[in-house]
């Protein structure tokens, strides 16, 4: 009976050692097998069955990484393109069923997007899950283009990816687009109310109008909450080293909003809060101003939204010193169908009073307002001081602005005069004016005049 169980013994060792003999060399001939080009063709032949994928000017293998000269994936009407792309990746991570790339590298990425608009309204994603983790250690890409409905260029990309089976991480160190530098990291739930946590900060140089000087803004924003509902908010201000405004505060603008994508009304909220703006600092045409306050927008149906503002300018001051007469300024409007419409606005200049309405749409504007007590030389300083008040309607009528005017002065010499330099010719003491006309392309029209 002992010898029968021995040989048993033995017969099962043999086959266990025979059996791991094979799997040894089995798994050393795929080891090796890996290491040759032909793996990395084979590799690339599955996959373009399973996905509309091309490569051409591959070198490489499986385990070792790969190269490509250039690459395209390419399905109903989306295109995407990299150039020279490098590979290096640890394929014995497939084994924990997880993707592990170390690093990949591209000269360029291009995207683009011609599929035609569907007409129907997008519906939210229920999952963004790719049914296993994936790392991507590091990812640099040196030139983008985006080409759809508008136009991106940019660079420069350096960051990191990594799923771990319930969220998506990723980092963004660098990232130059459209006259800006980005830095930046999110979280993304793959599943569930796939709720977002994200933080962006940068600089985007902008061109002033009118002038040869660009002005570099930083900004930080956020979004969080799930894809559904988000609470938006970003803080835009000039960034450091950038001329600074007259104002003795730093110049600033918050915006928070809430974004509902997928829903109707897809901005149902939304607020801007400015300190000391300088509006000049952005249009070289423009007066310098401090303008501080805030602009309340909220929906009121579909399409349509209401508007209320309510700005103080902490640096009024005549229009011919570079300055906008303005002190305080209250309006409420609304936009409706492709039309701005001017409910009331309210505000005080020079130590008066201007009531106004009015409407834009893509035909034109129009405009209308009163103006009551208002000092002329502080609205610009050849005038003479003395309040002012009256009616002004004007109107866009092709490329040409047509307009009504008639003003009086409630006495001579009533305000309180500027200073006035040696020999410089008395200001212009203006009693009435009423006149017609028009104003297009540098030529003023008057029909009627009376001054």
């Amino acid at each position: 009976m002992s010898g029968i169980l021995a040989r048993v013994a033995r017969g099962i060792a043999i086959t266990s050692l025979t059996v791991l003999a094979a799997v040894v060399v089995l798994g050393g001939a795929i080891w090796w097998w890996t290491g040759t080009e032909g793996s990395l063709a084979w590799a690339l032949q599955r996959l373009g069955r399973w996905q509309p994928l091309t490569a051409d000017g591959v070198s490489g293998s499986l385990r070792s990484g790969l190269r490509i000269q250039r690459l395209v994936w390419e399905k109903d009407g989306l295109r995407a393109e990299a150039g020279e792309v490098a590979i290096e990746w640890n394929p014995l991570s497939l084994l924990a069923r997880e993707v592990h790339v170390e690093q990949l590298t591209a000269a360029s990425l291009a995207v683009t997007d011609r599929r035609p608009p569907t007409g129907e309204r997008a519906t939210p994603p229920r999952s963004v899950d790719p049914g296993l983790r994936l790392t991507l250690g590091q990812v640099n890409i040196a030139r983008l283009l985006w080409d759809g409905a508008a136009t991106l260029e940019g660079g420069g990309l350096a960051g990191d990816y990594l799923f771990d089976g319930r969220r998506h991480q990723v980092r963004i160190q660098a990232l130059q687009l459209a006259q800006g530098s980005y830095q930046g990291q999110a979280t993304l739930e793959s599943a569930g109310p796939m709720a977002l946590d994200a933080n962006v900060k940068g600089t985007i140089t902008t061109a002033v109008p009118g002038g040869e000087a660009s002005l570099p803004l930083a900004f930080t924003a956020s979004a969080k909450g799930p894809l559904q509902r988000l609470e938006a908010r970003a803080l835009v201000g000039v960034a450091a080293g950038a001329a600074a405004s007259k104002s003795s505060q730093p110049p600033s603008a918050t915006v928070t909003a809430v974004v509902t994508p997928w829903a109707e009304q897809p901005l149902p909220q939304a607020q801007a809060r400015m300190q000391a703006l300088d509006l000049h600092a952005f249009w070289a045409q423009a007066p310098h101003t401090g303008l501080s306050g805030e602009i309340r927008v909220q929906p009121a149906g579909t399409a349509t939204w209401t508007l209320e503002a309510d700005l103080r300018n902490a640096l009024p001051g005549p229009w011919d010193a570079g300055r906008l007469p303005l002190e305080h300024v209250r309006a409420q409007g609304q936009w409706r169908g492709g039309m701005a419409l001017v409910r009331s606005l309210q505000a005080e200049l020079g130590g008066g009073s201007l009531q106004a309405e009015g409407q834009w749409s893509g035909s034109g504007w129009e405009a209308q307002g009163s103006l009551r007590n208002v000092d002329r030389a502080a609205l610009h300083g050849k005038l003479a001081a003395s309040p002012l008040g009256g009616t002004l309607r004007a109107r866009q009528d092709g490329k040409a602005i047509a307009f009504d005017v008639a003003l009086e002065s409630a006495g001579a010499g009533a305000g309180r005069a500027a200073p006035r330099a040696r020999n410089a010719p008395p200001p212009l003491a203006v009693r009435e004016l009423t006149a017609n006309g028009s104003w297009s392309e540098g030529l003023l029209k008057l029909p009627a005049l009376r001054l």
